[in-house]
């Protein structure tokens, strides 16, 4: 979720609002996960239109002002 000199912040579990922090120098291991947290299948529901609505909006930012909004 973030980091800055002395400490990491992340979220253990992806449908959860807490952040935990934790000292660098405690690290033993610091790698990027290969798993996706979406889970599996989930965008096989979605229309063509909905994913390009979802990849807008994940490039956005959220942003409904961003150009990736405009049709």
């Amino acid at each position: 979720m973030g980091e800055n000199d002395q400490s990491i912040q992340l979220r253990q579990n992806p449908y959860s609002a807490q952040v935990i922090s934790i000292e660098k120098d405690r690290l033993a291991k610091r790698e990027t996960s290969s798993v996706s947290p979406m889970p599996e299948g989930l965008i096989d529901v979605l229309s063509r239109e909905e994913v390009f609505d979802l990849l807008a909006y994940l490039n956005a930012g959220g942003n409904r002002q961003d150009p990736a909004f405009s049709k």
